[in-house]
């Protein structure tokens, strides 16, 4: 008798107020050949949830809402030690709105400015936009060109775009922009300085709201265990909590100095703003927009 682990690719689809979109499509494709194995619908809140074979495969999801434009995910991996792989949420936005004057500006994610009341600017070689979600190779829609001050104007039309940022020196940003109208018009992306060899460096970056996420490394090696976080910024193998942020956006930069396939490490964000409270439940950490680069 075989048995089949399974696994789930959930995610939400909100509309331009963050209302979740019931009944709309979610069509998943196979990567490779773009073939349809999936068709379901989004619940009353907005949710779906798809069940998978637990075995390495990539996949592709598109949510479409009439009147809306449709959106969508790009490379979705999953693998056999996933219990469920969640998805940047779909924002569904009105076609052929006016376009937007959007500021972009990218920043060190682990070097201070000289008068340490932010990071360091750097100046980003190319700024290229992609319509969707994790669209790393698709057609480039809109490009930006950063001035010497390091930012960047770029017009967009509504929609869910995946930015990337290339500088030099750095590892390349890729992340997700909702462009809407009466939203906001600035972002600020930050990047890694290149990392050595066996080093791994984990960007942590989120919203206005709640003003301090944290960043928690847990290693063990052998018998050995470790913590890093703002109460024990290095530990015993080196791994280091660089940057730590307590007032919105970010970045918070966690460095493993020398990364062993032998070594166990779990990384965990925690919402300090809200989580410090007793007797409370906050819904904000969900809603912060909060991204990991690894």
């Amino acid at each position: 008798r075989i048995c089949s682990f399974k696994t789930g690719i959930s995610g939400y689809a909100y509309d331009e107020q963050g209302q979740g979109v019931e009944n709309a499509r979610v069509l998943l494709y196979r990567s490779e050949d773009r073939k349809l194995l999936y068709e379901g619908k989004t619940d009353a809140d907005g949710r779906y949830r798809i069940v998978v074979p637990g075995e390495s495969r990539q996949y592709e999801l598109r949510l479409v809402k009439a009147p809306y434009r449709s959106c969508e995910i790009y490379g979705i991996n999953v693998d056999s030690e996933q219990l469920a792989a969640y998805q940047t949420p779909v924002y569904f936005l009105p076609r052929g709105g006016a376009a937007t004057d959007y500021r972009l500006r990218l920043g060190d994610a682990l070097h201070y400015n000289e008068s340490r009341s932010g990071m360091q600017t750097v100046i980003a070689s190319a700024i290229n936009l992609r319509e969707g979600i994790n669209n790393r190779t698709g057609t480039i829609v809109a490009t930006a060109k950063a001035d010497a001050s390091g930012e960047a104007d770029v017009q967009l039309k509504p929609g869910v775009y995946t930015v990337e940022l290339i500088a030099s020196g750095y590892e390349t940003v890729y992340d997700t922009l909702v462009a809407r109208q009466n939203g906001e018009t600035e972002r600020e992306f930050f990047a890694a300085p290149t990392v050595g060899s066996g080093q791994v460096s984990i960007v942590l970056t989120w919203g206005a709201v709640p003003a301090d996420l944290d960043s928690h490394l847990f290693t063990q090696r052998g018998t050995e265990t470790s913590h890093v976080w703002f109460g024990s910024k290095e530990d015993s193998f080196g791994n280091d909590l660089d940057v730590d942020d307590t007032s919105s956006y970010g970045p918070e930069t966690v460095t493993i100095k020398q990364f062993s396939a032998e070594d166990y490490y779990k990384y965990c964000v925690f919402d300090f703003t809200n989580g410090v409270r007793e007797n409370t439940q906050s819904y904000e950490l969900s809603n912060s927009g909060a991204t990991v680069q690894v």
